[in-house]
């Protein structure tokens, strides 16, 4: 559990309503995932919309929303910040939920319009031949890290998702491999 005050230091915000010394069990921006006492990031997509979902999170047990516009009809028990770029701030704040991971990894991040799986691909082979002691670990939907599976829904997670495999890396020296789907969704900003 963290508080949310230590959270926020990484985003620019608006205090819409509720108390920054709310403590916090998690960080999503899927409703179906909210767990109580979790911040719930709504975030605009293609297609659907998170702020639809605000309520819905609060019903499951949301004590912060984090939105890019003011949210009506929260109770006032929920914290509500508002911000830019819900994206960025839900980037930042997966990072600071797992202590700037990243921060002590080596990261190489293939960009370009066709073959970034397959150069990402090649980066993770070299490296791994290479004996080197560190685990390596590219975009595919399922990727072995060491003994470990680690199965994707899509090939660039979110940025929960992300910063929890560079956390959980830390200590092996991982070497993430990344095509420019991150980059372009925002999702390595604090990479």
């Amino acid at each position: 559990m963290k508080n949310m005050r230590t959270l926020q230091k990484r985003i620019a915000y608006q205090l819409q309503q509720g108390s920054l010394d709310a403590e916090v069990t998690g960080i999503t921006c899927d409703s179906r995932k909210v767990q109580p006492q979790n911040v719930f990031v709504c975030i605009r997509g293609n297609r659907m919309d998170g702020h639809v979902y605000a309520e819905e999170a609060v019903e499951r047990g949301a004590a912060v929303l984090v939105a890019e516009r003011e949210l009506e009809g929260i109770p006032e028990k929920v914290t509500v910040l508002v911000v830019k770029d819900s994206r960025e701030a839900l980037a930042q704040l997966s990072c600071a939920w797992e202590d700037d991971p990243a921060q002590h990894l080596v990261t190489i991040g293939v960009t370009g319009t066709k073959g970034k799986t397959t150069t990402a691909y090649m980066i993770y082979e070299i490296l791994r031949k290479s004996r080197d002691p560190r685990r390596t670990h590219r975009n595919d939907r399922d990727e072995d890290r060491g003994k470990k599976a680690f199965r994707q829904k899509n090939t660039t997670p979110e940025p929960v998702v992300l910063q929890k495999l560079f956390s959980e890396n830390d200590a092996g020296g991982l070497h993430p491999c990344c095509d420019g789907g991150f980059l372009a969704g925002g999702k390595t900003a604090p990479v």
